[in-house]
């Protein structure tokens, strides 16, 4: 997993959780102060990797995220990031960041050309085709294959379609493998706490510390058993690429 973290002038603000192996992963967990002490809340994205909502360990609803077509937000409910198809939203611009460039959602276009020239025709400034419910550019680099779809300008072909397939299928394997880490580490997280208030309702001694350091064991061999699952069932989906 890839961590980030963000540090203010009295120490640790804020943690978030990536997924693996991703140029532009999704942003998994975001946590109010550190992971062990703060207040965690995990992410549900939609098809383009937009956060749509943030729920807490015990799946209570934290905050939503609301999008127009082109991500400009009408609804927000939470102080946690707002992701919009992977771009993290930068409060003091006004806009989302991608690595190559910046995506201004109310002008629903980038405000630097393209640095590859054309490669998405001759509007540098374009963005997703101006189609961005069906294409995805998550590195503001090139659209990336049409999202379950073809390029409506070419119509459909026998390549596009299979092209199509292929990343659909590969998307829809790496979303059941992030949906079911998530579910895991929240019913986990739920597992633990429950275990914690049953040690803590034993006498002050050995017997509460031995009860803790079990329930530590526990807990971090089944968070190993639930990542090494995560990795093998995404490593499963990478093959659909070769």
């Amino acid at each position: 997993m890839q961590s980030w973290h963000e540090y203010g002038a009295g120490g640790l603000v804020a943690a978030s959780v990536y997924s693996p192996d991703e140029q532009v992963g999704e942003r998994l967990a975001y946590s109010y102060g550190p992971f062990a002490t703060g207040t965690t809340v995990y992410a549900y994205h939609d098809q383009l990797g937009s956060v749509r909502r943030w729920r807490l360990a015990n799946k209570n609803n934290w905050g939503a995220n609301e999008y127009q077509a082109f991500g400009k937000a009408y609804s927000v409910s939470t102080l946690a990031p707002q992701d919009y198809a992977l771009h993290e939203w930068d409060a003091n611009l006004a806009m989302f960041r991608a690595p190559y460039r910046n995506y201004s959602p109310a002008m629903a276009r980038w405000t630097t050309e393209d640095p590859l020239g054309m490669v998405d025709g001759p509007n540098m400034y374009g963005y997703a085709l101006s189609s961005p419910v069906l294409h995805i550019d998550w590195m503001g680099l090139e659209c990336s294959p049409p999202f379950c779809w073809w390029d409506p300008t070419d119509g459909p072909n026998l390549e596009d379609v299979t092209e199509s397939v292929i990343f659909c299928t590969k998307v829809a394997c790496m979303a059941g493998a992030r949906a079911w880490f998530i579910l895991a580490q929240s019913l986990l997280g739920s597992a633990c706490s429950v275990a914690e208030q049953v040690c803590a309702q034993l006498p002050v001694g050995g017997l509460r510390n031995t009860c803790r350091e079990n329930k530590d064991k526990a807990c971090k061999a089944i968070l190993d058993f639930n990542r090494h699952i995560y990795d093998m069932w995404d490593a499963a989906c990478s093959v659909l690429d070769d």
